[in-house]
């Protein structure tokens, strides 16, 4: 056989092996092709196409590492599914005829998990803590494990709470589902005034992340607070300052002090035993009492000086500034009464509060002393009940005291002059006080016996007798018996009453003696309370047993008796003579 037969036949063979290589479809298929890639434009490889008419698969396939795909589809109304686990799903409803086969163009597949939080600007301040919602969206077809993961600036904290307030980094979600969570974000103390935190989060083998912005409002932290900016004092003073130590931590905290003075004066910080300290321990929400004493020096001119404390914990830090102000020695004493004039009747007694500070620049000892326009009034000055005469002020201090003032009974109506004055060492001050008396308050017991008698088993009645000695009305007399022990009743009858001036009044005290009761004394005191005037006695029970108050009776009927007869003896005698 010649070479070109040979050829022929190789030709037509090859054809043959081709023709059977090639895959025949009905000509009913339409052939489509298209590409699939994400967001960023990246092919997506191994993203399924699948083709669904009602609830059947009709056709499947793969796209390839370059995102592209081709598949053959018969006639008909189908509904397309491209997806990739991770990413959320696309649909596409297509009426398939043979004039609309072709390219399905390039299919974006968009990621199945985004994080929604309510905000991402967030304004706060230093040391606040700061808790904002999120949303976690599955779109995809599967179950997802999310995991965040949260870059922040240094001293920063952040974390992320889901149900039961639990603090985790993983979250569950099911597919076509949201979780609701909280991030918190704890700011440092210290936190500067621009920052960014980032959650970064994945699933699969995708991610995505979330930026949030912090505008941090600066805080001025006081670590140390001084009651005043200057104080005055002289050359060779002592001042003792209180100064208050505190932390804005929610934890027990060490707060390292050092006090800067000027040349030659001395200055130390002491606790509540008079130890000198350099640092302290504060507990969250305690404030530690310290005191700042300065010696000024003896040579010290009469100038400004300034000195200054400074505070240290952890990333803060303090410092407060103090002026002394330095002069001429003087005391200046000032008097501040509550009241300089009261209306009183005769036998009370009143008292005026007062206020001595003493606003120079020197410690005094005070002299107080007290004078009355009468002799009738008595006056003193007291302190937490105890009279005083003197009292000792530092620069600044205030002191109270009380200005009592006795009204005798007898002292008449009319206004009388009562003046307190203070001497210190450079200066003098003094106050007058008004004393108005309006009436005479006096009220007197009657009674010169204070004794009865009784027998077991038997009540007795003793009369109290009073009389209003005054000038005024007493609307509130009251009298009050104490009953003795072992089953004594006592009975007041009226217990409170009314007494006009120069009235008189009887009250019964009935007392009933316990059958069982011993012969002997009993003291029953009386108490007569009309408003400040108080009058006390007390009212001896004697009980005795019946035969003792037989002999009694009988005693006094034969004295009388005896009585009787002396009497009618005498006037026989006169009738003689």
């Amino acid at each position: 056989m010649s070479r070109r037969k040979l050829a022929l036949v190789a030709l037509v063979s090859l054809a043959f092996v081709l023709a059977a290589s090639i895959p025949s479809y009905p000509q009913s298929n339409v052939f489509f092709f298209g590409k699939v890639v994400d967001e960023s434009g990246a092919p997506v490889g191994l993203a399924e196409i699948t083709v669904y008419k009602g609830n059947s698969i009709v056709t499947f396939t793969r796209t390839s590492p370059d995102g592209s795909f081709n598949l053959y589809v018969p006639v008909g109304s189908y509904t397309f599914l491209v997806y990739k686990k991770g990413y959320a799903p696309i649909y596409m409803t297509l009426e398939v005829t043979p004039e609309k086969g072709g390219s399905l163009g390039v299919l974006v597949l968009k990621k199945g998990v985004t994080v929604v939080p309510d905000v991402t600007s967030v304004y706060t301040s230093q040391g606040d803590t700061v808790r904002i919602p999120v949303k976690v969206f599955n779109k995809c077809l599967d179950p997802v494990l999310v995991s965040f993961s949260i870059e922040v600036p240094q001293g920063w904290r952040a974390y992320f709470v889901g149900p039961n307030n639990l603090v985790a980094s993983d979250f569950y979600i099911e597919a076509g589902s949201n979780r609701s969570l909280v991030f918190v974000v704890e700011v440092p103390l210290n936190a500067s005034e621009k920052e960014s935190v980032r959650v970064s989060f994945t699933w699969f083998n995708l991610s995505g992340h979330v930026d949030f912005t912090f505008t941090v409002r600066q805080r001025e932290w006081r670590l140390l607070e001084l009651p005043t900016t200057s104080v005055k004092s002289f050359p060779g003073g002592q001042l003792s300052i209180p100064i208050n130590v505190s932390t804005p931590f929610s934890y027990e905290a060490t707060v390292t002090l050092s006090v800067f003075a000027p040349s030659n004066f001395i200055a130390s910080l002491v606790d509540e035993n008079g130890l000198t300290v350099q640092s302290v321990t504060v507990r969250p929400g305690e404030k530690r009492r310290l005191q700042l004493v300065i010696y000024v020096p003896p040579t010290a001119r009469i100038s400004t000086y300034s000195l200054r404390v400074v505070a240290r914990s952890g990333p803060l830090q303090s410092i407060v500034n103090l002026d002394v102000i330095v002069e001429s020695a003087y005391d200046l004493l000032k008097i501040s009464p509550g009241a300089t004039s009261i209306n009183v009747t005769s036998g009370s007694t009143v008292t005026f509060r007062v206020a001595l500070k003493n606003e120079g620049n020197m410690p005094t000892v005070a002299l107080l002393r007290v004078q009355t326009s009468s002799p009738l009034l008595r006056a003193y000055t007291s302190v937490s009940g105890e009279p005083v005469a003197s009292l000792y002020l530092v620069p600044g201090e205030e002191k109270a005291l009380a200005l009592i003032v006795e009204v005798d009974p007898s002292t008449p109506s009319g206004i009388y002059l009562v003046s307190l004055r203070a001497n210190g060492t450079t200066s003098t001050a003094e106050q007058s006080f008004l004393v108005r008396v309006t009436g005479t308050r006096k009220i007197v017991i009657s009674n010169i016996i204070f004794q009865v008698t009784g027998a077991p088993g038997m009540t007795t009645t003793y009369k109290l007798g009073l009389v209003n000695a005054g000038n005024t009305p007493l609307n509130n007399v009251m009298v009050q018996v104490e009953a003795p022990s072992g089953g004594f009743e006592v009975t007041v009858h009226p217990s409170t009453l009314a007494l006009p001036p120069n009235s008189t009044a009887s009250v019964d005290i009935s007392i009933l003696i316990p059958s069982n009761a011993s012969e002997g004394f009993y003291n029953l005191p009386i108490h007569v309370v009309a408003g400040d005037i108080r009058l006390d006695r007390v009212l001896v029970l004697e009980v005795r047993g019946e035969q003792g108050l037989g002999f009694t009776y009988i005693a006094t009927g034969l004295f009388l008796l005896s009585l009787t007869v002396v009497s009618y003896s005498k006037r026989q005698r006169r009738a003689r003579g």
